[in-house]
């Protein structure tokens, strides 16, 4: 029907109007452009809501009901608290034993058991060897040590007390025993010593408001050859004094150290250092920081004045797992007959005391826990150093075999070390460490004897509480020694020495052991001309009794 209605229309239209049709001209002046007109759209963008509602009223009520769960108890273990029980203590100890190289080893000690009121004890040792080193002289040697220590406690404080004797041998055995022969008496060196401290502190009183404390300590030593003798006696007046200011510690250490020492030729060094050193504490749950000063006056040659600051840091930045740590400061150290003879035994008539000044002491480090059984730290130093101490080759001796005598020189020393520790428990423990040292003196060629790599390596592992391994092993690199005239140098090979010590505790009371010492027999040289004993084996028991 559509289409018939517009064909109509049609033909209607044409009838209508063709007879209309004139001969107008239509001109056409541009383009036809269609156009599409706006449509109106429906917006979308939305507009208030106009309904109401009206508000419906509900009442209801929710009535309780008690759901029985069932519930079952079951025995709870008692907590054990480990060592709550206070051990018996024996009052001797002694072990002795005997190994290769005729070596004799003894020890005692002998303390009183637990008291309120005091606190005593003695210790002896003995420990000594007459063994060979091919082509080398003879190596005799021994130690000796008596030691007496007591303790009283008051309702003031802990006074306490200390006697030591010291009584060393020792024998000049770098020459060539194959072509030079020498008595006991020219080789001999004799180190001989009485030491002493009285004290007194209060540091146990926890209601005290200024802690204290106070001591006098003091040795007499001498170093006998066989032609000429060096003696050295020392007293050191120490204190410390330390009270809360602004609920932080504030402490103070105090000393008077004044030494004197007669060398051969009648040489008299005296030495006094008087030292101050106050600190405060800033301590708050993740930081820490002790600051101070260092105040020093030298009294030898000449006197002297110095003044170094002291500032501690400690930061935890994850609890107990990770903390780092720094410290600036300096000082000055007192090297002595004692300490040097007892660092480097083979040295002759110039042993020159004298002071090392630290001018400037940096470090830091950190300390990283891995695991509840592992923990690894790290750390780094700086030191600029006045009037190092070292040890020369000495060739102004009448004999032939090698003494050494003390060098002092300016020196700036960087120092790299880390250390892996791993301790599962009282049974079992494991650690390794290295230490990189960068020693630069300046009026040496080299710094003498000083290793600029050393690594250390042990541990030990208790089995069924009866057996016991214990091991410590060692490596010191390429080390140097100087030549008699000063100017050039010798090398020292690097060495590696491992020991190995097993004790069987056949009771509580009675075990055996044995020490295998250098397993691998190398015969290495911590000084010039001196060399080691290969492989040494030293058995024993010991009791407590």
């Amino acid at each position: 029907m559509c289409i018939e209605l517009n064909f109509l229309q049609l033909k209607a239209q044409t009838r209508d109007t063709i007879k209309n049709i004139g001969d107008e001209n239509i001109i056409v002046v541009k383009d036809y452009q269609p156009t599409l007109s706006d449509a109106v759209k429906i917006s979308d963008m939305p507009g208030a809501d106009t309904s109401s509602i009206k508000e419906v009223k509900f009442n209801y009520a929710i009535e309780g009901k008690r759901a029985d769960l069932p519930f079952s108890t079951s025995p709870i273990k008692p907590v054990k608290i480990k060592d709550d029980e206070i051990k018996m203590l024996h009052k001797g100890y002694v072990r002795g034993g005997y190994g290769t190289h005729n070596t004799p080893y003894a020890e005692l000690f002998f303390n009183a058991l637990r008291s309120k009121e005091f606190d005593a004890g003695i210790h002896l040792k003995h420990h000594s060897s007459t063994g060979k080193i091919k082509n080398y002289g003879k190596t005799d040697n021994s130690e000796n040590a008596l030691e007496l220590f007591g303790k009283k406690f008051t309702d003031y404080g802990t006074l306490r007390t200390q006697l030591n004797f010291d009584r060393d041998v020792y024998r000049f055995y770098g020459y060539d025993g194959r072509s030079t022969v020498y008595s006991k008496a020219e080789t001999r060196q004799l180190f001989s010593g009485i030491a002493g401290e009285v004290g007194f502190d209060n540091f146990s009183k926890q209601e005290s408001t200024y802690k204290f404390d106070a001591g006098l300590s003091f040795y007499g030593y001498s170093g006998k050859r066989d032609t000429s003798k060096t003696t050295e006696n020392s007293v050191i007046l120490a204190g410390k004094l330390q009270r809360k200011i602004a609920d932080r510690d504030a402490f103070a250490d105090i000393k008077i150290d004044y030494s004197r020492t007669k060398l051969p030729f009648d040489t008299l060094v005296k030495n006094t250092i008087v030292g101050v050193y106050p600190r405060y504490t800033l301590e708050f749950p993740e930081f820490r920081l002790i600051a101070g000063v260092n105040t020093e006056w030298e009294a030898n040659s000449a006197a002297k004045f110095h003044l170094y600051p002291h500032v501690e840091a400690r930061y935890k930045l994850a609890s107990d797992v990770l903390m780092i740590h720094a410290q600036v400061s300096g000082g000055m150290q007192k090297n002595t007959y004692k300490a040097m003879t007892a660092e480097n035994p083979f040295t002759g008539d110039f042993v020159i005391p004298g002071n090392t000044n630290k001018k400037f002491d940096v470090s830091g480090g950190l300390n990283i826990k891995l695991d509840k059984e592992i923990l690894f730290s790290a750390g780094a130093s700086f030191k600029r150093l006045k009037d190092a101490v070292y040890f020369e080759n000495d060739s102004t001796g009448a004999l032939n075999y090698t003494t050494f005598s003390t060098v002092y020189s300016d020196a700036d020393v960087i120092t790299i070390n880390g250390e892996l520790v791993f301790e599962r428990n009282e049974k079992f423990n494991a650690h390794i460490g290295a230490t990189y040292t960068n020693n630069k003196p300046d009026g040496l060629a080299k710094a003498w004897f000083v290793p600029a790599v050393e690594i250390n390596l042990g541990g030990y592992i208790l089995l069924r509480e009866k057996i016991i391994f214990k091991t410590d092993m060692f490596y010191r690199g390429e080390r140097f020694a100087s030549a008699y005239n000063g100017d050039s140098f010798q090398r020292l090979k690097p060495y590696f020495d491992a020991n190995l010590s097993v004790e069987y505790r056949y009771s509580k009371m009675v075990s055996v052991f044995l020490n295998v010492n250098n397993i691998g027999s190398v015969q290495y040289f911590k000084w010039y001309n001196y060399p080691s004993y290969r492989l040494q084996l030293l058995a024993g028991a010991s009791l407590s009794f």
